[in-house]
């Protein structure tokens, strides 16, 4: 398997981890806030955080393969 192709599905990993890192963190600190735990709000919106991060850099990755042709 080349190299590319390794990055490639490295990136998509990368982009659906941190989806679902944003999906838990959302609803975890929805759920949080309803039942008052800051702490935990705060846990999730962390989890929120980096996974939008994650998925953000992956994307720009993918998108920029996708715009060179590769």
């Amino acid at each position: 398997m080349s190299g590319r192709v390794q990055e490639t599905r490295g990136q998509i990993r990368d982009f659906a981890s941190g989806l679902g890192d944003r999906v838990v963190g959302a609803l975890g600190s929805a759920a949080a806030d309803l039942t008052g735990n800051k702490e935990k709000q705060a846990k999730y919106k962390e989890r929120h955080d980096v996974g939008k991060t994650r998925e953000r850099g992956a994307e720009v990755g993918l998108q920029k393969k996708f715009e060179d042709g590769k």
